[in-house]
């Protein structure tokens, strides 16, 4: 395998090159993919071989499903995850933990109720009870700010973070916003910062 070849544009604050087009920026590793191999399939993530985000070289590049890149984080220790023995629980977490399905969806897709989804995802934290519980303040232009940095819309924010649009509507329009730790954390997850970029 060659050397990564590093991206020495602007980057995210986890080292991922951006490149703007048009209106809208894009994450260059994913452009070097499509260049290279044609159009990604929809729900597929374009991972590192390298384990180097700034790293554009298609040859260090692969598709995988979300599964495939949560259990990649894993595997290179960039993600805690609690060990269960239920292969349907754990895809399920898997998938929920990529911000890319709601549960609703989840239920859908794996034919079962919503109650069946939130009882196997609702267990599943990154962080403990009492840390998410927690009260901070969310400095709502600097979300604003690095949301549209990325090209997100509100809507967009929204979803993949699991908040009603309204409500992220509302966060952009304080300079205070006191909410629980565990919504500052999803937002930042989203937006691919450390959760003390979008903080008072």
């Amino acid at each position: 395998m060659k050397d990564c070849v590093e991206w020495t544009g602007a980057k995210t604050p986890k080292g991922y090159g951006l490149k703007t087009l048009g209106n809208k920026q894009y994450y260059v590793h994913r452009l070097a993919w499509e260049i290279e191999n044609g159009p990604i399939p929809k729900d597929m993530f374009v991972c590192h071989k390298c384990d180097n985000p700034s790293c554009i070289n298609p040859e260090h590049l692969f598709l995988g499903t979300p599964k495939d890149n949560t259990a990649d984080m894993i595997a290179k220790g960039r993600q805690y995850v609690v060990p269960i023995a239920n292969p349907l629980r754990d895809t399920i977490r898997a998938l929920y933990q990529t911000g890319m399905y709601t549960k609703k969806e989840l239920a859908v897709k794996f034919n079962l109720s919503f109650g069946q989804v939130n009882g196997m995802v609702k267990r599943l934290k990154n962080y403990p009870t009492s840390v998410t519980k927690q009260k901070v303040v969310v400095n709502g232009p600097k979300l604003k700010s690095i949301r549209l940095l990325i090209g997100f819309k509100q809507k967009e924010l929204a979803d993949f973070a699991h908040i009603a649009v309204e409500r992220i509507c509302r966060i952009e329009h304080n300079k205070h916003f006191s909410c629980f730790k565990g919504t500052a954390v999803r937002l930042a997850n989203v937006l691919d910062v450390e959760i003390e970029r979008i903080l008072v």
